[in-house]
């Protein structure tokens, strides 16, 4: 007689007591961040970056917008092909401690997506808008 075949146990949807997320943090995304604001100083494009590393430019693009998080190996590779220290790199990436409702925070974190220059054109353009 033939046995029914098993099937696997549906895994838990909910996490067990004491899980901690893997899921990017404030501070992975704003070092993320940091790594665009400075591949894009010293001139370097997503796919030249991303070829020092070693990585697909998609996978670099995941690390820039903190949609995935950077492993202690790769900080030093990405220190090393940006010419920077791991403090000055790490120091650019400070965040700032939470005393802001969350809406101002998803702000902040959108404005830091975006370098110096192209924040104050846009800033000219709403000026000239608003007269």
């Amino acid at each position: 007689m033939k046995q029914p075949k098993q099937t696997r146990r549906a895994k838990a949807t909910t996490p067990a007591e004491g899980y901690v997320s893997r899921a990017p943090t404030e501070a992975d995304i704003a070092f993320g961040h940091t790594i665009r604001k400075e591949r894009m100083a010293q001139d370097m494009t997503l796919a030249e970056l991303a070829a020092a590393l070693g990585l697909s430019h998609q996978q670099l693009q995941k690390y820039e917008t903190g949609t995935n998080r950077v492993s202690a190996g790769m900080v030093l590779k990405i220190a090393e092909a940006l010419n920077l220290t791991l403090d000055e790199l790490f120091a650019a990436s400070r965040v700032a401690p939470r005393t802001t409702s969350p809406a101002l925070a998803k702000c902040v974190r959108l404005l830091g997506q975006f370098d110096d220059t192209e924040l104050s054109r846009a800033y000219s353009v709403l000026c000239a808008l608003k007269t």
